[in-house]
């Protein structure tokens, strides 16, 4: 989002808003440009948006509205300026895959060991493999094949554990909605 503003894709007179939406259009190397209308709800703590576009129709995948379980598998999208493997595909640029991986826990808010079944808060998602710079917003997948989460990043609790990849459990995405209606 930082680096769009300063793209030559955004210098057309049909483009009103400051924020956009990207998809790809007919090939995987031409992008489709639309404006975003409005921000229907917001969770800042949770690094989550919903917005409102006149997007032609994409394909989605069903949100899990179960937390995984620690150790459950996983895949992450992830992104590279070079293909390590003939796993990954070009695309705009940049080589994608999908990444095995497993679930390592969670934690609240206040960065607290937090458990799935319980009445702790699942505020972030805690997984291997650590994710690639760009892959942050891409889904989380679970072993069923629905969105277990989002990638936000990296992160080191402490130096015994070391680096881990975090993220928003799939829950978060289901408040996003609720509170959209009741805004």
């Amino acid at each position: 989002m930082e680096e769009i503003r300063r793209s030559s894709l955004l210098n057309s007179p049909e483009i009103s808003s400051s924020s956009f939406i990207i998809t790809p259009d007919s090939s995987p190397s031409s992008l489709s440009i639309t404006p975003v209308l409005e921000v229907l709800s917001s969770m800042p703590r949770s690094d989550l948006v919903l917005l409102s576009a006149r997007v032609p129709h994409l394909p989605s995948l069903p949100v899990s509205p179960y937390p995984a379980r620690p150790d459950d598998p996983l895949h992450i999208h992830v992104v590279s300026p070079e293909p390590s493997s003939t796993e990954y595909v070009p695309w705009l640029g940049e080589w994608r895959s999908w990444q095995p991986g497993q679930v390592l826990g969670y934690r609240d808010f206040a960065g607290r060991e937090a458990q799935p079944g319980t009445y702790d808060a699942l505020s972030h998602m805690l997984f291997k493999p650590i994710p690639t710079q760009g892959s942050s917003g891409g889904p989380i997948i679970g072993e069923n094949g629905s969105v277990i989460g989002i990638v936000s990043g990296s992160r080191m609790d402490n130096s015994v554990e070391g680096i881990r990849g975090w993220g928003t459990p799939s829950e978060a995405i289901y408040e996003v909605y609720r509170t959209q209606i009741y805004c």
